[in-house]
């Protein structure tokens, strides 16, 4: 068997278009949601990989907060580092917001 650097790959290693991933990801959850009283959130790929970012972006560990965002454009695919620092702020903020305030209990101490 092929290494292959995806997750969803048919049996010959070859990737699997988001678009049927979803489709299928989206019966499962309606399957479920139709034997069990909790209801799963419906969710894509896209979910997926936003919230795998927002996970790395508050716990990466790099020197600089530059290196980190380099880091996930590398993972990510951006062209450009931009692109992974307008949509991903917010995830680094509130880790530096939790960061602020766990010194601040600490120093309380």
């Amino acid at each position: 068997m092929q290494l292959s650097p995806f997750v969803f790959t048919n049996r010959y290693g070859n990737l699997i278009h988001y678009g049927s991933v979803d489709r299928k990801l989206h019966e499962i959850i309606d399957r479920y949601n139709l034997q069990h009283e909790d209801p799963l959130p419906q969710i894509s790929c896209h979910g997926f990989r936003h919230t795998f970012t927002c996970w790395l972006c508050e716990n990466a560990e790099k020197s600089t907060p530059m290196e980190t965002i380099k880091y996930i454009q590398s993972i990510l695919g951006h062209a450009d580092a931009s692109v992974t620092m307008n949509i991903y702020a917010e995830c680094r903020r509130k880790k530096r917001n939790e960061n602020h305030e766990m010194l601040k209990q600490k120093a309380a101490l």
